[in-house]
């Protein structure tokens, strides 16, 4: 299946079976932040019938957090295999990635509540930049959206070589209706000013390496399902899995389309073309 034509399908049941275990985004494809999406549920219990299920987030914050908050939503440990999250892989790797001779102090820019990715580990928080041997960022403050209001500590982080610590890839996100800006949005910034970014999540390799080392089993041929484009479709072509774009999701005001529809063949194809990716199915949501 080519970018040119999409394969458009109404549901998981005419794909699932040609594999056997799945990685699934959680944000606009399992949930809007708040609840299940319609069919969502019923949709992982029948993928489950059919192979392992590791929920795949960029959420920058502990594992832990995201069962619980998957909890409150209906959605027990029992309903999936495995469940990994950026900021998990952070802590995780982050010592092994920042260069060797990199001082463990770090300066944080972002939601004061993020700083505590790093709690328990073997680096200590400074409130100046200067005093910094890495930048680490969270979500932007709420008061703060426009990324304006970072730039002139990026600016000293970049004059001084600083490695910045991005453990959430989406430049932005939704809480039901409501658009939000997110650390990506922040780390591109900074690469476009010449700093060098260290990367976690989807969609780079780190996020999939984890996800399948947490299932019980390696999947021989996975299916990576999700409403991301730039980074769950990207990051199946690069982790070398086939890729299902869920299009109603998150992506769904840009594709002109209301959630939970599919847009046009030719919608689809440029789309594609643009990030150059070959989803083999589009869904318009997560459903069997």
């Amino acid at each position: 299946m080519t970018a040119a034509s999409p394969n458009r399908i109404t549901g998981l049941a005419a794909l699932a079976p040609d594999y056997d275990g799945f990685f699934i985004d959680l944000w606009g494809t399992l949930h809007d932040g708040f609840e299940p999406l319609p069919g969502a549920i019923d949709c992982l219990q029948r993928l489950r019938q059919i192979g392992p299920v590791c929920l795949l987030s960029n959420s920058h914050r502990r594992r832990e957090v995201e069962v619980e908050r998957l909890v409150g939503m209906g959605l027990g440990e029992e309903t999936y295999d495995a469940l990994v999250t950026a900021g998990e892989v952070c802590r995780q790797r982050l010592f092994q990635d920042l260069p060797v001779d990199c001082p463990h102090n770090f300066a944080f820019v972002g939601l004061e509540e993020n700083a505590s990715l790093l709690n328990g580990l073997d680096c200590r928080r400074v409130t100046d930049v200067a005093d910094a041997g890495f930048v680490f960022v969270g979500d932007p403050e709420l008061e703060h959206q426009d990324l304006e209001a970072y730039r002139a500590t990026l600016e000293t982080a970049v004059q001084r070589f600083l490695p910045l610590v991005c453990p959430n890839p989406d430049r932005w996100s939704f809480w039901g209706d409501s658009r939000r800006v997110k650390p990506g949005a922040i780390a591109e910034l900074y690469e476009s000013m010449g700093g060098h970014v260290v990367w976690y999540g989807k969609p780079c390799a780190n996020a999939f390496d984890a996800g399948a080392a947490a299932l019980p089993q390696r999947p021989r041929r996975a299916l990576v399902i999700g409403d991301g484009i730039s980074n769950d479709m990207v990051g199946a072509r690069d982790a070398g899995h086939d890729g299902c774009f869920v299009a109603g999701g998150r992506e769904a005001s840009g594709l002109g389309i209301r959630a939970g529809e599919s847009p046009s063949a030719n919608r689809l194809a440029a789309l594609f073309a643009e990030q150059k990716v070959s989803p083999v199915a589009t869904v318009p949501l997560f459903v069997w």
